[in-house]
Parts: C-alpha cells; structure tokens; sequence
C-alpha cells in the first residue's frame, strides 16, 4: 500500500516534470548504488511524504524501473542531463531539488533521515551547490552514451539476479 501511495506522488508530478524538460535544462546527479547494495535491500527510496515514507527501500525491481525511466528521459529530452556520481568516500546524503519550491535531503546512514524544505532561499541555496558540483565535475563533457552504458549494465545485472532466484 505504502509503495502505490509514494508513486503516486512522482507520477501526479510527471506531467510537470516533463513540461519543465522540454524548456530548460534538467541535471540529475546521483551515486548509482551497486546490485550487491540494491539486493542487500540497503538502498534507500526518497518521497516527499510522513516520516513513515523513510523506511521504504528499493528493490531490485523497483531500482531497474527506476534507472529505466532515467533511459526514458535521457532518450526523450535532449535537455536531461543524468551524471552518475562514483564518489567511493562521498557524503552519507542526497541532495534532491525539484525546481525552486522544495529540496530533500536523505540521509543514508543509519540512522535514515528525510528533510523537506521548503524555504525559497534555502531551496535556491541548495540548487546553486548542485550545480557547482555539476560544473566542477564538468557535466557538459558528460558523454550521455556512456552514462546509458552504465545504467543498461546494472539494469542488466539486477535482472540477471532476479531471474536467478525465480528459477
């Protein structure tokens, strides 16, 4: 039940999101969790939902729909930009923002913890640090080709995993 109520959100917000892409510049940065990580059920869902939401964790189904509908931006919108981030010692948290109206921010160690704010400033503050990071890493250099690759690659080997426990 808690699954459907989370997705709804994203997909009552989709037309909009893909409304903004068509017009602007989209970048979406994010450390890509490994198959061991998404199997062990370690990896976190963000929703901008009651606390009760922290607690939902991808599997490797959900996390393969995920990175799917990544390919499906990326295919469709010239104006997506998705960078993977390898960071081996990077921060516990994920910065999200949507637009300027709210940004989250996950914490991914235990203990797990979900902010919104909805602050303008705030928000903007936020959006300013991500791109930063995303020009310090050099996104426009970026070869979308490659971060496909890579997306089709871990697709490919959660979907690998989970036949072999239906068989």
């Amino acid at each position: 039940m808690r699954w459907n109520q989370t997705f709804q959100l994203y997909l009552k917000e989709l037309p909009h999101f893909k409304e903004l892409l068509s017009r602007r510049r989209y970048i979406d940065m994010c450390q890509l969790a490994t198959a061991e990580e998404i199997r062990a059920g370690i990896v976190p869902l963000a929703a901008p939902a009651n606390s009760d939401y922290c607690h939902l964790f991808y599997t490797p189904e959900t996390y393969c729909i995920h990175l799917e509908n990544i390919l499906r931006l990326m295919d469709q919108y010239e104006n997506y930009c998705f960078i993977p981030l390898h960071e081996k010692d990077g921060p516990d948290y994920n910065i999200c923002v949507n637009e300027d109206s709210l940004a989250l921010i996950v914490r991914t160690a235990e203990p797990l913890t979900l902010l919104e704010i909805h602050r303008p400033a705030m928000v903007t503050a936020f959006r300013e640090h991500l791109l930063r990071k995303a020009e310090a890493i050099g996104h426009e250099r970026i070869d979308r080709e490659k971060a496909r690759m890579e997306l089709r690659a871990l697709i490919q080997e959660l979907s690998n995993s989970s036949s072999d426990r239906k068989k």
